[in-house]
C-alpha cells in the first residue's frame, strides 16, 4: 500500500496529458470524462479499467506518477473499511473539519466514485484541510489525522527513487519528491503541495507556517504558468506573509 501512495508501483500506464495516444486518454474515457480513443475496445467503467492495467518491472524502485494509483488506494480503502471513499471522507475527516460545503467526486457509470481527479471542494475548505495538516492533524479541538502522519506528510521524501525516471528540469529545480500522495517541492523551506494539473494547490510551508489554496483553471495541463511560476510565487508569498525564520 505505501508503494501506492508513493506512486512507486511499476505499472504500464503513459501519463501525459497533451497526447491523445497516451494511456490517460482510455483511462479517462472508462471514466466517462472523455472521448472514445482511436481503435480503443478496452474497459468503460474505472474498476474495470484498473483490473486489466499490467506491471511493467517490479514495484518499489522508482517514482512513476501515474492518477490511476490513487484510484488504487481509494479502492483499497473502501475494502478495508467496507464503506464507499466519500463516507469515509464525510465520517473521518469532513464533519470533524467542519468543512462548510459539501465535496463531490466524478462517478462513472456504475456509480463507483473517482479518487484520482476530479475532487470539487471551495477554497476556504481546502484551507481547513491544509491548516489541519500544518497543525499535525490537529483542527476543530480535535485530531483529526494522527499526529505522526501529519508530520510524515511535511518530511521531505526521498530524492532517489524520485528521480530514477524523471531526468528534467521540473524533477529537481521545482520538485523535490513525492510521497504519501504529496509533493515536497524544493525550495529553501521545503513545502509540501497536493497539486493539480490546470494550477490547482493546497500549498502548505512548515517553517513559516503558511497555508496557501490556489484555484485556476490553466489553458493547458501542466503549463509553464501552472508548473513553474505557481509553486515559485507561493513560496514568495508565505516567505512575505509568515513568520519570520
Amino acid at each position: 500500500m505505501q508503494q501506492v501512495m508513493d506512486m512507486t508501483t511499476a505499472m504500464n500506464f503513459r501519463e501525459h496529458y497533451t497526447d491523445p495516444t497516451s494511456d490517460l486518454f482510455t483511462y479517462a474515457y472508462a471514466l466517462g470524462i472523455g472521448v472514445k480513443p482511436e481503435q480503443y475496445n478496452g474497459p468503460q467503467t474505472l474498476f474495470g479499467y484498473l483490473l486489466q492495467m499490467q506491471q511493467r518491472d517490479t514495484h518499489g524502485k522508482a517514482f512513476h506518477y501515474i492518477t490511476p494509483n490513487t484510484d488504487i488506494l481509494g479502492w483499497i480503502i473502501s475494502k478495508v473499511t467496507g464503506k464507499g471513499l466519500a463516507q469515509v471522507i464525510e465520517e473521518h475527516i469532513w464533519r470533524k473539519l467542519g468543512a462548510r460545503r459539501d465535496a463531490y467526486l466524478i462517478l462513472d457509470s456504475n456509480a463507483t466514485a473517482a479518487h484520482g481527479g476530479g475532487l470539487n471542494i471551495t477554497l476556504r475548505d481546502a484551507a481547513r484541510f491544509g491548516q489541519m495538516v500544518l497543525r499535525r492533524g490537529q483542527y476543530n479541538q480535535q485530531q483529526i489525522l494522527p499526529k505522526s502522519v501529519a508530520k510524515r506528510i511535511l518530511t521531505p521524501g526521498d530524492t532517489a527513487l524520485f528521480n530514477v525516471h524523471y531526468q528534467d528540469k521540473w524533477h529537481g529545480d521545482i520538485a523535490y519528491a513525492y510521497h504519501d500522495q504529496w509533493w515536497t517541492l524544493n525550495n529553501k523551506h521545503k513545502a509540501v503541495s497536493a497539486m493539480g494539473i490546470l494550477g490547482q494547490y493546497i500549498y502548505i510551508d512548515p517553517v513559516t507556517e503558511v497555508v496557501i489554496v490556489a484555484m485556476s483553471s490553466d489553458a493547458q495541463p501542466s503549463s509553464y504558468l501552472s508548473k513553474i511560476i505557481g509553486p515559485q510565487l507561493l513560496h514568495v508569498i508565505a516567505v512575505h506573509v509568515g513568520k519570520s525564520k
